[in-house]
C-alpha cells in the first residue's frame, strides 16, 4: 500500500514513474532470451520490448520533452543521435525487438541522469 501512495505522489508531482508489479517475472527465465556475442551476455528483447511499451504508455507526455543529451553507438553496430526523443526512440524499441535491450539500458541511463 505504501509503495503504490508513493508511487501516487510521484506521479502526481510529474515525475516519470516505472512500476514493475510482478518483478519475479524479469528473472524467473520464462521470457524468451538470446546470447549476445557483441556483449557476451543473455538478452531478453521481448520482455525489453514490453517494459520499454509499458513505460512509454504511462509516461509519454513526460518522456516526449527528453532527448538523448549525447550520442551512444550500442556494443552491436546501431547509434543513436543526441538528439533523439526518447519517446520516439522507445516506440521504434517496441516495434524492434533487436534494439530494445540497448533502447532500455539507455532510457535508464537518460532517466537516472535527469535533474529537472
Amino acid at each position: 500500500m505504501i509503495m503504490l501512495q508513493a508511487m501516487s505522489a510521484a506521479w502526481q508531482k510529474g515525475w516519470v514513474v516505472i512500476y514493475v508489479p510482478r518483478a519475479t517475472e524479469l528473472i524467473n527465465s520464462t521470457s524468451p532470451y538470446a546470447y549476445n556475442s557483441a556483449t557476451e551476455t543473455f538478452y531478453q528483447p521481448a520482455l525489453s520490448s514490453a517494459l520499454l511499451g509499458s513505460i512509454l504508455g504511462a509516461n509519454r507526455a513526460k518522456l516526449a520533452g527528453l532527448k538523448l543529451g549525447k550520442d551512444v553507438d550500442s556494443p552491436s553496430g546501431h547509434k543513436f543521435s543526441s538528439e533523439e526523443k526518447l519517446d520516439v526512440l522507445m516506440a521504434r524499441a517496441v516495434k524492434d525487438q533487436s534494439i530494445s535491450v540497448e533502447v532500455l539500458e539507455i532510457v535508464m541511463e537518460v532517466l537516472a541522469n535527469q535533474t529537472s
